[in-house]
């Protein structure tokens, strides 16, 4: 689904620019896209070209010349290409950490003065630890659509 929106918006030229490296993309899955139509009773081809546009921006980071999930920093803003910011929130267990990248619609229970607070369950994890290496930069896949602050 991230491939159609990307099309249907125009976006797939701006990408391959070769001006762009160093990007940092968190994809989210198929299903994330679907969970989102649901629970915002949205439909796919309702979203208009500005309101994805910008979504898709919001998933887009040049920060760092392509952020890895090792250089994620835990509790640490990062700058997405919408002009906002998306949070790195960690949990550790004994065998592993987990890794969140949450955007302030995601309302991700910290206080950033609005008050806003869910669970970590519905926010967007990055599913597995690893880079997915792309021509421009990395890629990371998260299981939930990362929410401006606008949505």
């Amino acid at each position: 689904m991230i491939c159609d929106a990307i099309n249907m918006v125009g976006l797939k030229d701006f990408l391959s620019a070769s001006r762009l490296s160093g990007l940092t993309m968190f994809v989210p899955t198929d299903i994330a896209f679907e969970k989102l139509a649901i629970t915002q009773s949205l439909k796919w081809n309702n979203l208009n070209s500005n309101t994805m546009t910008n979504l898709l921006l919001f998933h887009l980071s040049e920060a760092n010349n392509g952020v890895k999930y090792n250089d994620l920093l835990c509790n640490e803003w990062l700058h997405m290409m919408n002009g906002e910011y998306t949070f790195t929130h960690c949990t550790n267990t004994n065998t592993n950490t987990k890794k969140y990248q949450i955007g302030r619609g995601n309302k991700d229970g910290r206080s950033d003065g609005d008050n806003n607070q869910i669970s970590l369950k519905d926010s967007p994890l990055i599913i597995q630890p690893k880079d997915i290496s792309a021509c421009n930069g990395i890629i990371h896949s998260i299981d939930t659509v990362m929410l401006p602050s606008s949505w």
